[in-house]
C-alpha cells in the first residue's frame, strides 16, 4: 500500500499492509420504463432511445485493513494526536448505506453505440473494530460514500463490447478521527449471446 504525500511523512511503500473490500449492490430506477440499468451498467438489455432516471443505490460494504505495525506516520502516531488509536494495525468495517443518485444513457440513433455516466452520494452506519496500543475497541460509525461509474461501448443484439471506469470514495468518522478510502477500477467487458436480448423501447 502507498501512503500519500502529507506534512509529516515522504511518499512510502508499505508492503507490510494487507487491505481487503467487498459488498453487495442494490440498484432501483425510479424511470425504469424508460431508462434500463440492464443495458447501461451490464450490457443485458438493448436500450433504444437517450434516457436518463433518479437512481438510488443500497450498499452492504465489508473492509478491513492490517498492518505488521502501526499504519500511522512515526513522527505524528502519539496519544495527543490519535488517542485510543496510537499504534494502530488493523481497522475493520462493515456498513450500510443508501446513496441516491442518477444515471443517464446517450445512445446513437440505432441504439447501439452507448455512453452511460451515473453518480451516487449518501451516508450510512454500521459497526468497526479497531487494534492499537490500547487494545481492541467497537463503535458505530458514520459512513459518508460517493460512487460514480462511467460504461461506453457497443450493444448489438448477438454480441457487446465495453469498457467502464468507476470510482468509490468512503469516509468512515469514528469518534474524532476518521479513514479515507479510496478505490478506482477500470475493465474492459466482451461478450457473445446464445440467445436474443431484451430491447427496452422508448
Amino acid at each position: 500500500m502507498q501512503r500519500g504525500r502529507n506534512d509529516f511523512a515522504s511518499e512510502t511503500i508499505r508492503p507490510d499492509i494487507y487491505l481487503s473490500n467487498g459488498g453487495l449492490n442494490f440498484f432501483y430506477a425510479a424511470n425504469h420504463k424508460k431508462f434500463s440499468m440492464r443495458s447501461a451498467f451490464a450490457q443485458q438489455e438493448q436500450q433504444i432511445k437517450s434516457a436518463g432516471s433518479f437512481l438510488l443505490l443500497s450498499n452492504f460494504q465489508f473492509r478491513n485493513l492490517l498492518a505488521d505495525s502501526s499504519i500511522i506516520a512515526p513522527i505524528i502516531d502519539n496519544e495527543p494526536n490519535f488517542s485510543d488509536l496510537t499504534g494502530l494495525k488493523q481497522m475493520r468495517f462493515i456498513t450500510l448505506s443508501l446513496r441516491p443518485g442518477y444515471g443517464y444513457n446517450f445512445l446513437s440513433k440505432t441504439g447501439r453505440w452507448f455512453f452511460s455516466p451515473s453518480a451516487f452520494l449518501g451516508l450510512g452506519t454500521g459497526w468497526y473494530t479497531s487494534q492499537s496500543n490500547a487494545g481492541f475497541k467497537t463503535g458505530l460509525p458514520i459512513d459518508a460514500a460517493f460512487h460514480a461509474r462511467v460504461f461506453t461501448g457497443y450493444n448489438h443484439p448477438r454480441w457487446y463490447i465495453s469498457a467502464f471506469y468507476a470510482h468509490d470514495s468512503n469516509i468512515n468518522i469514528f469518534k474524532s478521527s476518521f479513514v479515507n478510502l479510496n478505490t478506482r477500477s477500470v475493465g474492459l467487458n466482451i461478450g457473445y449471446r446464445i440467445n436474443s436480448i431484451g430491447t427496452k423501447w422508448l
